[in-house]
């Protein structure tokens, strides 16, 4: 099963199997049906005809109506006289045995409501066929251990394989230490985001601060930038690290300049391109930003880096202290 859309899996499967159930039942039927059974066909049909319709329309609930179908198809069948359920006085079982399957697809897709739901009506099946004590025990307890283990179980599974999946691919988008988007969401995001122009950060001094004083310390200083980016973004920032030192931004409708002067406010210590996206792949509006970047850095030169205060990494250029 591929857990990262488990109850997509079941559902695309659940046509194919509705398909295979309509012909194994004909071919029975060739054998021991009569017209009663050649009538649940012609129903059957119908039925799988209008949920493939809704199917391909992409609705969401053509299971559902496609299982609720079966039920009233289903009873009808147990009810009408001179069918095998009524030739084999075995009605109400047969009945909840055939709710076996739909009922455990019905609640494995759509979880505790339907579970109450397909009970409910199975009960209501089972007592309109029979009077007999023991067999709407026998009934009920098939309608009920298929709704409420049998497809509670699938649904709870189900549900953990996605919850699992959906972990996994949002820690592989997110850069493990600042909690940003990472390269892979970076190029994920790109083309949907409407964003008009991207930012290149690019920090000052990170790999002296790595080799003199540790990376723990290093990624102190990260963090201290990642800090004072977000207290500077505006709500239509997406901010993403896609190396050590390396920030990307995507705006909507953002003065980049302003964002960057608010940032410069809490951390001096980076350097700073932008550039407008019209349209542009991914890497040619990078490549444009990190040229505006790179010219933004040579004006910042001869860093100096203090460690010794207690907040933020102090860097400076010669240019700045003369």
């Amino acid at each position: 099963m591929n857990a990262s859309d488990a109850r997509a899996w079941l559902a695309d499967r659940y046509l194919p199997l509705s398909w295979a159930s309509l012909l194994a039942t004909f071919l029975i039927h060739l054998v021991v049906g009569g017209p009663v059974e050649f009538q649940v066909d012609v129903a059957f049909l119908a039925l799988n005809l209008m949920a493939a319709y809704l199917r391909r329309q992409q609705s969401k609930h053509f299971a559902v109506i496609h299982l609720l179908g079966i039920f009233v198809m289903v009873l009808w069948y147990s009810l009408a006289p001179g069918g095998i359920p009524t030739r084999l006085g075995m009605s109400v079982i047969i009945f909840a045995s055939i709710l076996l399957l739909p009922n455990i697809i019905l609640v494995s897709l759509y979880g505790f409501r339907a579970a109450v739901v397909s009970s409910m009506l199975g009960a209501l099946g089972v007592l309109m066929l029979s009077s007999n004590p023991e067999e709407i025990a026998t009934s009920l307890v098939l309608v009920m251990v298929s709704s409420l283990v049998g497809g509670l179980f699938f649904h709870r599974l189900i549900t953990a394989l996605e919850a699992s999946e959906a972990a996994l691919a949002r820690a592989a988008l997110t850069d493990q230490l600042t909690g940003l988007g990472n390269r892979w969401a970076l190029a994920a995001d790109y083309d949907r985001s409407g964003a008009d122009t991207i930012s290149v950060w690019d920090l000052d001094g990170l790999k002296a601060i790595n080799d003199n004083h540790g990376h723990a310390r290093g990624d102190r200083y990260i963090l201290d930038f990642v800090q004072a980016l977000q207290a500077a973004r505006l709500p239509s920032c997406r901010i993403y690290r896609v190396g050590g030192d390396e920030f990307v931004g995507l705006h909507e409708r953002v003065e980049v300049a302003e964002v960057a002067e608010r940032v410069r406010g809490q951390f001096s210590n980076v350097s700073v391109g932008w550039a407008p996206i019209d349209h542009q792949p991914l890497e040619q509006a990078m490549a444009e930003a990190d040229r505006r970047l790179y010219r933004n850095k040579q004006s910042r030169t001869g860093i100096q880096i203090d460690l010794t205060a207690e907040g933020p990494a102090e860097i400076w250029s010669d240019q700045q202290a003369g």
